[in-house]
């Protein structure tokens, strides 16, 4: 299984660490936080989030902090904002607006728009339209990547937590403090590699297909997970909530698919736990993806609440490794698509 170590994937998995240090480091500097806080002096009735892809999944734990803090806020993928409910963008609005890249198709209609509202950019590229045309940009520093999002994705949930933390009058400084601890936890996740494999290829199977859920914050990891199974394995996968995955799917479920649950934090944590119960009940495939869990490789280290959203997606990451050479693909190899979907 090791021969994956030379793929362009696999080397941008193993510098996410060093990404995530990096973007760290930039939103550390003074300059930064005074700038994006002046941005933001105006206020807003509204906060609209918006991406595609791992940058529209990222966007659960921003969301979830904005509510839980008080601001109204919407998360919508691009497609649908620019061209079925531009009626929420007046001049009460802010857009968060993230793209890696700042120039997928999504991205640069929204700007080319005619609309009140003010735009703020997450993006990892000074060069794309994003950085050069939003009314503000913050840049996650995460390098290039060669295809699948894994580094840019991780950065970018890193930057979403200070922006909220910065957006509500948080404690900016305690939080970048906390997720000081990501980089050296990222790594150890990645440092499973070797076992994970080995253990991976007994236990998976070609033709099989994957279920996530999870809850609150974890839905990042949940529709992320189920992204990066398909465009890097090319094998079927499917996030859901873990209430949703109640809501009928759960009649589907046999021995050719994988559930894979993120337990994630209270308040839902233990409904989390009681569904992997059932299954194991049931005696369905099913692993828990939770800190100090005893499932490897799918056990993550004990860690901040703020540091689990990053954490939660790094044994997927490996996960996809195996999936596709038991498919018989190189993982993280674009046949049909590009880095950037230039095409609406």
């Amino acid at each position: 299984m090791l021969e994956t170590v030379d793929t362009p994937y696999f080397r941008d998995l193993q510098e996410q660490p060093a990404a995530l240090s990096r973007t760290l480091a930039n939103l550390k500097r003074r300059e930064v936080l005074t700038d994006v806080t002046r941005f933001l002096t105006q206020r807003y009735r509204k906060v609209v989030l918006t991406g595609m892809g791992s940058s529209f999944h990222a966007l659960h734990v921003p969301f979830l902090m904005l509510c839980a803090r008080g601001q109204s806020a919407v998360m919508i993928e691009t497609s649908e904002l620019v061209h079925h409910a531009q009626g929420l963008l007046d001049e009460t609005t802010l857009v968060i607006a993230v793209s890696q890249s700042g120039s997928s198709a999504e991205t640069v209609r929204l700007l080319d728009l005619d609309s009140p509202a003010r735009v703020l950019g997450i993006t990892n590229d000074p060069g794309g339209a994003l950085a050069r045309r939003a009314d503000h940009a913050v840049m996650i520093e995460a390098g290039p990547e060669a295809s699948v999002s894994c580094k840019t994705y991780l950065s970018t949930l890193l930057a979403l937590q200070w922006l909220a933390a910065a957006m509500t009058a948080g404690e900016v400084g305690k939080l970048l403090d906390e997720l000081a601890t990501a980089p050296e936890l990222v790594a150890q996740c990645l440092s499973r590699w070797p076992q994970a494999a080995q253990r991976l290829a007994r236990e998976l199977r070609a033709g099989d297909s994957y279920e996530l859920v999870g809850r609150g914050a974890s839905l990042s990891a949940v529709g992320t997970g189920a992204l990066i199974i398909k465009e890097a394995a090319r094998v079927p996968a499917e996030g859901l909530s873990s209430a949703a995955f109640r809501h009928g799917p759960i009649e589907m479920l046999s021995r050719d698919i994988v559930t894979l649950v993120f337990t994630g934090d209270p308040p839902t944590q233990e409904l989390n736990r009681r569904l992997v119960r059932e299954l194991e009940a049931r005696e369905q495939r099913v692993y828990a993806i939770e800190r100090g869990g005893t499932s490897d490789p799918f056990a993550l280290p004990d860690c901040h609440r703020a540091v689990l959203p990053l954490l939660e997606i790094v044994p997927i990451q490996l996960l996809t490794l195996v999936a596709a050479q038991l498919s018989g693909h190189q993982a993280g190899r674009f046949d049909i698509i590009s880095k950037i979907t230039a095409t609406e």
